[in-house]
């Protein structure tokens, strides 16, 4: 197939098809090959991926078509645009799946699918400080990165709290902190599953210690890059929802644990704050609300992520849960059969493992901090992965 390349030349209003010169058949051929080779270094990669989050068990196949389209969902999800080749229909159906999910009533709710947990956070930061212009940050030295880069954006670098060892935030530093700035509200950002140790902020007893120091003025902006999609599936899982929390606004990546082959992410919020602050948002040559970080959206991602979950459904994703949490704890009990030291959080599928030599990190791609990594379990990752993995492990030992 490769040797008829052909090369569409406009005459008048008809294209015709005329044979490429050999020259230029010659280049065509070299950049096909450089594709496979760059699709064979990916996919190798995807057979042996232990150390970040991201779902690689996708089959978007009969989608391939939407690659010679340019959806682009500009704007607001919530309004039309004059661009007019969107997908923000099926992104407002994704939108409230995951709405319905955390109790956030559809009336009251108001998001986005960005492009990352990175800018889900950035929203979220922007609407509290917005909100509350004289408050300040507080988040953990295990918070993402993306949090204190955020701060920094949006001019209010904040406090950094020391964390407990299994990731969490110190409480008691947390609101000797906060009593500190007693005067200032506050504009917290727990996590639900630390990056290296997979630990969730117990926003319980955040909203406890404000109780008892009479502390009225916050914004809880919940970073959940990747349990976000785990938790409301969950048996017995923690209870983290709008409806049993003031929580105010959350960041979900979409690339994680539901599955985009490019990075995506979830944003949800209380549309009062934002008709609050965003007033004059019209933008006339465009036709809707510029509400949202980036102006052009990818609709692709939207339409991928809606897709996914139209597929699966609350059952599958479900069940997919069980499987990362069952493989999880198989994986940490051959762990503690060969006696490799290992930690794992409650709900979590991240095992912080002592950190193995440099060949099996690169080989496994491991994500590493000093003399520890961790190992994610997702919907890719089987028992023969886990076994070979021990192999590798024991191999070092001896």
């Amino acid at each position: 197939m490769r040797g008829s390349v052909f090369t569409m030349l406009q005459e008048g209003n008809s294209a015709v098809l005329t044979p490429i010169t050999d020259s230029k058949t010659r280049e065509y051929l070299k950049l096909l090959n450089e594709l496979d080779e760059i699709y064979d270094n990916l996919n190798d990669k995807h057979q042996h991926y232990l150390g970040y989050p991201f779902n690689l068990d996708l089959d978007y196949s009969c989608l391939g078509k939407y690659l010679n389209l340019q959806p682009n969902n500009l704007g607001d999800a919530f309004c039309s645009s004059t661009v007019n080749i969107d997908t923000k229909k099926q992104e407002r159906e994704a939108l409230k799946f995951f709405a319905d999910l955390y109790k956030l009533p559809w009336e009251e709710a108001w998001g986005y699918i960005g492009n990352g947990g990175t800018e889900g956070n950035l929203c979220g930061m922007l609407i509290a400080r917005e909100r509350y212009p004289d408050g300040i940050f507080y988040f953990s030295k295990d918070t993402h990165y993306s949090v204190k880069k955020n701060a920094w954006i949006l001019g209010k670098p904040g406090e950094i709290i020391p964390s407990q060892v299994n990731g969490e935030f110190d409480y008691d530093l947390l609101i000797e902190r906060i009593q500190k700035n007693i005067d200032k509200p506050v504009l917290i950002v727990p996590t639900m599953g630390t990056t290296m140790t997979g630990a969730i902020d117990n926003v319980h007893t955040i909203l406890e210690l404000f109780n008892k120091y009479n502390i009225t003025k916050y914004h809880i902006h919940y970073d959940a890059a990747l349990f976000g999609g785990m938790v409301p599936f969950m048996e017995n899982g923690p209870t983290l929802d709008f409806e049993s929390l003031p929580i105010d606004s959350i960041a979900i990546s979409g690339h994680k644990f539901v599955g985009c082959p490019m990075p995506a992410g979830i944003f949800l919020t209380r549309k009062k704050y934002v008709q609050q602050i965003l007033t004059n948002s019209d933008v006339a040559y465009v036709g809707t609300k510029d509400t949202t970080i980036t102006g052009c959206r990818n609709g692709l991602s939207a339409l991928l992520l809606w897709y996914q979950i139209k597929r699966k459904g609350f059952k599958v994703f479900k069940q997919e849960v069980k499987n990362c949490l069952d493989i999880t704890q198989y994986a940490k009990s051959k762990l503690d059969s060969i006696g490799w030291e290992n930690f794992l959080n409650p709900w979590s599928n991240t095992i912080v493992i002592a950190k193995p030599n440099d060949k099996i990190c690169d080989y496994w791609s491991l994500a590493c901090e000093g003399n520890k990594a961790h190992i994610i379990i997702m919907q890719h990752v089987t028992k023969k992965h886990i076994d070979q993995f021990i192999f590798h492990l024991v191999s070092q030992k001896n």
